[in-house]
């Protein structure tokens, strides 16, 4: 029987990392057994490596008769007769199933029809890091204009999962605990050779780095820190903005941050009011040490080893503010202008290829006009020498209507009434 491995992230915890990985190695994947599909379906919303986006597409889209959720599942019953395991990645399910209640147990239903098992594949980061990383990515992608406080409360009215042990409650009741793979986003607690989150992820399937896996050494999704974070979140107010997320902003500000000309420290510092990052903490406390006792078998009941530093929050300064500010703006400049040079050269090169073309095109058309005009002549002496030849069938006609029978007989009658001469 073919096992589906369901990652579902949640969000933040290395999840765009791990799916450019298995993309990347879809082949050496293969070669041990291993499935990472392409559905062949394309959301807005989602990038094409996070392939098990489909599952949350329950119903039929303008248009079809059939859901991508039924489709899709169709596909994995064909590709389970094929592959041992199979693994499809989304991030978004953790906070969708939440929302679309009959998500968990359709898919229960279905994969027990295709007869595929099921492994939730999930990291877990502490909540208080979570929370504050998503936010700092929402503000990246252009999606809030929300402070940290203001968003955190937001999330918490709508019932954000963050309380992992009655998510993992709720699996567990549909899926049973066995089905579960809980991991820990901390390098302390990641798994394989190198400590890593790949070589954690490998280890779940008894792999390793070593099994002539490639790694992308590119950091795949930088964050935003210090004023450049508040500088971003404050252009989101732009309705421009909010409806074409231009690159040109968020690249501007990425570059400024890299060369970071202040020397701000972007880093140990806290989006929480003082204070507020430990009560947030240990509202989770207790949830925390069951899902460590009764899913991970810790009897210490600890879930996170990192240290539960207080780090100061983070005001944005005036001063240090204006800098960027000054910065970034001189930076979009410099990029619409280095744009609209290039822009502008593309441009000359084009003339000047298309006014070649018409030259080209010009001494062709030179050519076939001669050509056109040696093929005139041509017909006009046709046309001249048809002409000499009608005379000369016209005169070949007269003559041999002088030589024929009929002509002979015409001249005979003409002898005949003509008066007769004696001699």
């Amino acid at each position: 029987m073919s096992t589906l491995y369901l990652h579902i992230g949640p969000p933040k915890t290395g999840t765009t990392t791990i799916q450019n990985f298995l993309w990347e190695n879809r082949e050496v994947l293969e070669a041990h057994g291993i499935c990472f599909p392409d559905p062949g379906y394309r959301y807005p919303e989602a990038d094409y490596h996070r392939n098990g986006r489909f599952l949350t597409k329950l119903r039929p889209l303008e248009g079809q008769e059939v859901s991508h959720f039924e489709e899709g599942i169709d596909k994995l019953g064909e590709l389970a007769g094929r592959y041992d395991s199979i693994i499809l990645s989304d991030e978004g399910i953790w906070k969708d199933s939440i929302r679309k209640k009959r998500l968990w147990p359709r898919l229960a239903a279905k994969l027990k029809e295709k007869q595929i098992d099921l492994r939730i594949i999930m990291y877990l980061r502490r909540q208080d890091l979570w929370a504050q990383s998503y936010w700092a990515q929402k503000v990246k992608v252009g999606k809030t204009t929300l402070g940290f406080r203001e968003y955190l409360e937001a999330m918490q009215e709508a019932g954000y999962p963050l309380d992992y042990c009655a998510y993992m409650d709720m699996l567990a009741g549909l899926f049973g605990k066995d089905s579960l793979i809980i991991r820990i986003m901390e390098k302390e607690q990641f798994r394989g050779a190198e400590h890593s989150l790949l070589s954690d992820f490998l280890d779940i399937f008894g792999l390793s780095l070593s099994d002539g896996f490639a790694q992308q050494q590119d950091v795949l999704n930088p964050k935003l820190g210090g004023t450049y974070l508040e500088l971003k979140r404050t252009l989101n107010m732009l309705p421009w903005l909010q409806e074409n997320r231009s690159n040109v902003f968020i690249g501007s500000i990425m570059k400024i941050q890299d060369l970071n000309p202040f020397r701000y420290e972007l880093s140990g510092q806290s989006f929480f009011d003082p204070g507020e990052q430990k009560l947030f903490r240990d509202s989770f406390a207790e949830s925390n040490r069951r899902l460590a006792e009764e899913y991970l078998g810790r009897e210490d009941g600890v879930l996170f080893l990192e240290d539960e530093i207080n780090l100061p929050s983070a005001p944005v300064k005036d001063s240090d503010l204006l800098h960027d500010v000054i910065l970034v703006y001189g930076t979009i400049l410099q990029t619409i202008m280095q744009h609209n040079r290039e822009r502008t050269a593309e441009q000359k090169q084009t003339v000047r290829a298309i006014r070649k073309d018409l030259n080209s095109l010009s001494r062709e058309a030179g050519k076939r006009q001669k050509s056109l005009d040696s093929f005139s002549r041509e017909i006009a002496e046709i046309r001249k020498n048809m002409d000499s030849f009608s005379k000369e069938i016209k005169g070949i006609r007269k003559s041999m209507e002088a030589n024929s029978f009929r002509g002979r007989i015409r001249r005979a009658r003409k002898r005949l009434k003509a008066p007769l001469h004696s001699s």
